[in-house]
């Protein structure tokens, strides 16, 4: 595969496994699915409790590589469907609306971030604003993530999170923040009365 960018990131490669095959002790059989438009970066499949729904959600923040050092605005969403060893990926079949806007990482080098560390000169480096946690929950999608605020020139990283349909509409929105704290690397866990614990460091 030839690479489209500087750094030689092609793509991203996602693996659906065989969970059958896998609990039977088998030989691990999975298919590989591969976005290599490069669009595609940090690509996190949701946690589900039905293990008869036909449809694996995928959420991204949207053209996160080439938008690493500036601002971003909105989810890319995607899906995985189809019947075991025959899975397909869609790519961007929903995007929530442009409504926020963040700064996609601290924009620093890898040598510090913005976070003070308590009797040290060095900075806690906060990554960037990936999504690592995503629930599927009553049909919507609940997740949380890093940002770094504000957009233009970040001061802090707060905590973001998100209730959205699968047809990307944003049903909720809010941030965990505070001007001089800085929260970061959340998880979120949905019970089936959407009640919801974020956590995070």
């Amino acid at each position: 595969i030839v690479s489209t960018n500087a750094i030689g990131f092609d793509g991203v490669n996602l693996w659906v496994f065989n969970k059958t095959n896998l609990y039977a002790n088998g030989v691990g059989q999975f298919t590989l699915l591969r976005d290599g438009s490069t669009f595609g970066f940090s690509m996190c499949p949701t946690v589900t409790y039905d293990d008869a729904l036909p449809v694996m959600h995928l959420v991204e923040v949207d053209n996160l590589f080439y938008n690493f050092t500036t601002t971003s605005r909105r989810l890319r969403l995607s899906t995985i469907t189809g019947q075991v060893g025959a899975e397909v990926l869609a790519l961007g079949t929903a995007f929530t609306p442009a409504t926020n806007e963040w700064a996609s990482s601290e924009q620093l080098t890898f040598l510090g971030g913005l976070a003070p560390q308590l009797n040290s000169p060095f900075n806690i480096f906060n990554w960037d604003s990936s999504i690592n946690n995503v629930v599927f929950r009553n049909g919507n999608l609940w997740l949380a993530h890093t940002v770094f605020l504000p957009p233009t020139v970040p001061t802090h990283c707060a905590v973001q999170w998100w209730q959205a349909n699968t047809n990307g509409a944003a049903l909720q929105f809010g941030r965990i923040e505070d001007t001089v704290a800085h929260f970061a690397t959340p998880s979120i866990a949905v019970n089936r009365n959407e009640d919801v614990l974020i956590g995070f460091s």
